[in-house]
């Protein structure tokens, strides 16, 4: 559903004699990302009928193709989403979260996608701002990617993901950012982190039969590929 939509023409095309968007924005649309029992990562937009299914991967070749101002769709540069809904489905888990989008940007480059997007996350009740930015590379199959966040319980996520048990035990907010350089098929290629923390538990039976209270803590540090 795509309550609303504005879009402004580019000076380049009305010079050409066409009408032509540079950019479009859409308000309080519904969204889907979905990632499949296969691991593979489908998009998909929300209307009032049924879902359009959109492949992330053509979605991005497409708005990267060579400009050779035959179509209408060549001057466009930026897609913008303000005020609306993104829902994160985990097929793998059995886990869906529904995400409210503050704004979402994708702008197209000579050779890559660059991203800005800020919302909300909610874990069992507990409410995490994430703003998120980056550039896809194509044609380097690469993705830059930086998460900052903010009032992030690890605990909870690893309740979700067992990929993230270790998390169990940081039962404390957090705030910080990570830096990840990912290829287009998911693999983390390494990247590095810098998070604060403030009063909480660790939990670590291994350690400690008892919770350790912390009243703060700094951690600093870095992603590297194949590591365990």
């Amino acid at each position: 559903r795509i309550p609303e939509l504005s879009f402004s023409l580019s000076s380049n095309a009305l010079i050409s004699g066409e009408l032509a968007p540079q950019s479009i924005e859409l308000f309080g649309p519904e969204l889907r990302l979905i990632r499949a029992k296969n691991g593979s990562i489908e998009f998909a937009i929300k209307s009032e009928s049924n879902i359009v299914a959109l492949n992330p991967a053509e979605l991005v070749s497409w708005f990267l193709r060579p400009s050779g101002n035959t179509a209408q769709t060549d001057f466009l540069r930026t897609i913008s989403i303000v005020g609306g809904e993104l829902s994160l489905e985990d097929k793998q888990i059995e886990k869906t979260w529904n995400s409210p989008i503050e704004f979402a940007t994708l702008t197209r480059g000579e050779r890559y996608l660059s991203f800005l997007a800020r919302g909300q996350l909610e874990f069992d009740t507990k409410a995490t701002d994430i703003l998120l930015s980056g550039k896809i590379f194509p044609y380097e199959e690469n993705v830059s990617l930086n998460a900052t966040f903010s009032n992030l319980i690890p605990a909870k996520i690893s309740e979700h993901y067992l990929a993230l048990k270790t998390l169990k035990t940081f039962n404390l907010p957090v705030s910080g950012s990570v830096d990840l350089e990912v290829g287009l098929d998911g693999k983390i290629e390494g990247g590095n982190f810098q998070i604060t923390a403030t009063k909480g538990n660790l939990v670590n039976p291994e350690i400690s039969k008892q919770d350790i209270h912390v009243t703060s803590a700094f951690l600093k540090g870095k992603i590297i590929k194949g590591a365990s």
